[in-house]
């Protein structure tokens, strides 16, 4: 769906079904974006597993909203950023590739 490929500048919910969990990380990482991704589940092992598969800048694990604080770098990935905002070391991070999370156990 063209939705979960392009970038979109209004309040949008995309929502799909999947089957297992490697079409779930297929479907969200199946676009040039890569801005941030979110992944609700009651499975602390799932989180971490999509928390290494997803392609994104920013993650997060089962908490919504705004997944960044303002001491973490903010950015994204492929055509979604080009490089972190802020944080200490800026030199060296050019060097890296980052992601961030945050997550609620509950």
């Amino acid at each position: 769906m063209l939705v979960f490929q392009e970038e979109s500048f209004a309040p949008i919910i995309s929502v799909a079904s999947f089957t297992n969990e490697q079409e779930a990380v297929q479907l969200a990482n199946d676009t040039d974006m890569g801005l941030t991704s979110y992944v609700f589940t009651k499975d602390s092992a799932r989180l971490w597993r999509m928390f290494e598969q997803l392609k994104a800048g920013n993650i997060g694990l089962n908490v919504g909203g705004s997944t960044t604080a303002a001491e973490i770098p903010f950015g994204g990935v492929d055509q979604s950023g080009f490089g972190k905002e802020a944080g200490i070391g800026a030199g060296l991070k050019e060097y890296m590739i980052e992601k961030s999370a945050t997550m609620s156990i509950a």
